[in-house]
């Protein structure tokens, strides 16, 4: 992730004059906070700048009354678990890392990107939403031109050139993994539940025990578009503050700290 010297130079300030600014609001901290994250300046770029541990930043934040993981949550792909994703276990042959979940997509015909690019978008009525959708929220991100772990949320797939197209496959890639992780009763069980402890276990054995078969083609990419057009939509609906574009799906949006 970019430092908090590289933030303030794609944003053309100057590292004096953001101390100066934060020093002058020091007995304001609302004021910091909500310019921080409108910017998406986290508290490690806070670190960076001011010299202060992250840790007591956050905790000076938290003590008045605001929550520092807003700052931290600026993730590109996902931040529903903050960073590497849970590691769930039914013995020691038997573990299931749900960030396996995530990948490119590499299928073909109905299930390519450009297919259920376009059927999205239809739904979607042509929307710049769609568009929108796999560019990051903070252009400081991809001003290098490479996403990396720490941007995106997912260490496993390393670093990668930051184009929406490979958001774009990400997305398309993850969708068809997650549906293809569980039994239709399974998946009925997960999206009921309304306890979270009971919705990570019913996740955790839907993963463990996945079919053996993958769904037929037509099944998911009526799944996919059914629920990528959903997930859009909320992505830009009034109030929402997701930032991870694959934090509202199905599994990954069920898991919340």
């Amino acid at each position: 992730m970019a430092t908090g010297q590289e933030v303030l130079k794609f944003y053309g300030i100057e590292q004096q004059d953001a101390m100066s600014f934060i020093t002058a609001n020091i007995d304001n901290p609302e004021v910091i906070f909500n310019v921080a994250l409108q910017y998406g300046i986290t508290t490690q770029h806070l670190s960076d700048i001011t010299g202060y541990d992250s840790l007591d930043i956050s905790i000076y934040f938290q003590e008045l009354g605001m929550d520092p993981h807003q700052l931290n949550d600026v993730r590109i792909l996902a931040n529903t678990l903050s960073g590497d994703f849970v590691t769930f276990a039914r013995g020691p042959a038997d573990d299931f890392e749900l960030s396996k979940l995530i990948d490119f997509n590499n299928q073909t015909g109905v299930l390519s990107n450009a297919s259920l690019r376009e059927q999205i978008k239809a739904d979607l009525d042509n929307s710049p939403m769609y568009d929108a959708f796999f560019q990051p929220v903070f252009g400081y991100q991809n001003a290098d031109g490479l996403y990396t772990p720490d941007e995106t949320g997912v260490s496993r797939l390393g670093n990668f050139e930051a184009t929406s197209e490979n958001l774009e496959s990400i997305f398309f890639g993850t969708l068809i993994n997650i549906l293809n992780s569980a039994e239709t009763e399974e998946r009925d069980q997960i999206a009921s539940s309304e306890d979270i402890n009971e919705t990570v276990l019913l996740i955790a054995d839907a993963l463990i025990d996945k079919p053996t078969e993958s769904l037929p083609d037509i099944l998911l990419e009526y799944g996919i578009t059914l629920f990528g057009t959903d997930i859009i939509m909320e992505y830009f609906s009034e109030g929402n503050t997701t930032i991870g574009i694959l934090d509202g799906t199905p599994y990954l949006g069920q898991i919340l700290l």
